[in-house]
């Protein structure tokens, strides 16, 4: 009979603690469990019964709350000043369903420049990282785009989780060249994001690009009004909309975002995406050194996340790893107190309770093969062109249109 590991449970937030008293109250008939016994050891089986109730010592899980050495905290004026109310419910949700906080929303205000930084490091790096293996799949591939493109008069960029812009400069330098870029729009759900491409984007090209600049979520919003524009009888025009650095990989649902991006797209329009690669190497790497930063544990734009919630650093320890399950790295901090943290949402007044050893994620990278990708692709819309990855096989650039079997 098969057995629910330990880390299996442990994504619903509850402490191997937890799971070893449950086995412990099974095993001695305080608790309706039926247990498997695997090499000497106890586990919970997987049975329907056993489904059932695990769902429900969760959720009793949640609601106890050990009074002794609860902490309650509130989070800063500053944070109800970046984050929309949208926002702010989507955060509590999050917390209070998944035990997550969506990396999405650490790239704002501070949490823009730490990334901008990390970047800016990246790019002087002589070894492969997300960055640097992006633009060159992107240098290797060139040659292909501008074969598919060669029947369209122009272009339109469409940078999706722009970051700082500098994955895309490269190309479009080479599409200025060629005389083909028309618009460049660049879409984030962080106006401190856009700020800084958009600087970047002037420094680089001055008035030769007009930056536009989309505010919008991917996860649940489509931005076809980016991308529609009147038809030009002198000239055919298509859009090359670009998911670089791997961005879909930091979503729970990575499906949700790749249907958006397609209803937003056209017909004859063009998609890019590029990922870093499963490999045991990679399920190891968690670099998030920005130089100057302090708790290079966890990525600097988490902690100012964390503190703007109020979440103090001796609340908590952090833990890092790979969820074999889920095949996602993972960034956690796990609770040393019972914690409350009481919000002003725009619903009124709102708590959100976690008990003491509650894991709460705060970052997050889905691994996927290279089959994996394509089929994700595929089920989704999309119909590949191009799959390149770099001689190591760490890296990995697609260029897809959209299957017309789909809607």
């Amino acid at each position: 009979m098969s057995y629910y590991k330990t880390s299996e449970l442990e994504k619903f937030g509850v402490s191997r603690r937890t799971v070893s008293n449950w086995i412990e109250k099974a095993k001695h008939g305080r608790l309706e469990l039926a247990l498997v016994e695997a090499k000497g050891k106890f586990y919970i089986a997987k049975t329907a019964t056993n489904q059932a109730a695990v769902q429900k010592l969760v959720g009793n899980n949640r609601k106890y709350i050990n009074r002794k050495s609860l902490k309650t905290v509130t989070p800063k004026p500053e944070f109800y000043e970046l984050f929309q109310d949208e926002h702010v419910l989507g955060i509590i949700s999050n917390i209070s369903t998944y035990r997550e906080i969506p990396l999405q929303y650490t790239y704002f205000d501070d949490g823009a420049e730490y990334w901008n930084r990390h970047t800016l490091q990246l790019a002087e790096d002589k070894r492969l990282n997300p960055l640097n293996s992006t633009i060159s799949l992107l240098d290797a591939n060139i040659g292909y785009l501008d074969k598919v493109l060669e029947d369209f008069t122009y272009v339109n960029v469409v940078d999706v989780g722009v970051g700082n812009a500098l994955p895309t400069r490269k190309l479009l330098e080479h599409l200025l060249d060629a005389g083909k870029l028309k618009r460049y729009a660049a879409v984030d759900i962080s106006r401190d994001m856009l700020a800084i491409a958009e600087k970047n984007i002037g420094a680089w090209f001055g008035d030769r690009i007009r930056f536009e600049s989309y505010v919008n979520d991917i996860s649940f919003e489509p931005f076809a009004d980016v991308i529609a524009e009147p038809p030009d009888k002198d000239a055919k025009t298509t859009n090359l909309v670009l998911l670089l650095g791997g961005t879909l990989a930091n979503f729970r649902a990575p499906e949700d975002a790749l249907k958006v991006i397609r209803k937003s797209m056209g017909p004859n329009d063009l998609f890019a995406y590029g990922l870093k690669l499963d490999s045991p190497v990679n399920r190891e790497q968690f670099d998030f050194r920005i130089s100057g930063a302090a708790n290079q544990s966890l990525p600097p734009q988490c902690k100012f996340m964390l503190d703007l919630l109020g979440i103090q650093e001796d609340f908590y320890t952090v833990e890092t790893g790979f969820n074999e399950r889920e095949q996602a790295r993972y960034a956690r901090i796990r609770l040393k107190h019972a914690l409350s943290i009481d919000f002003e949402s725009p619903r009124g007044p709102w708590r959100v309770d976690l008990n003491k050893d509650d894991a709460l994620i705060v970052w997050w990278a889905k691994h996927s093969t290279a089959s994996d990708v394509v089929e994700l692709l595929s089920a989704n819309g999309f119909n590949p062109l191009l799959t390149s990855q770099l001689p190591d096989h760490d890296y990995m650039l697609v260029l897809a249109d959209l299957r017309c079997d789909i809607r």
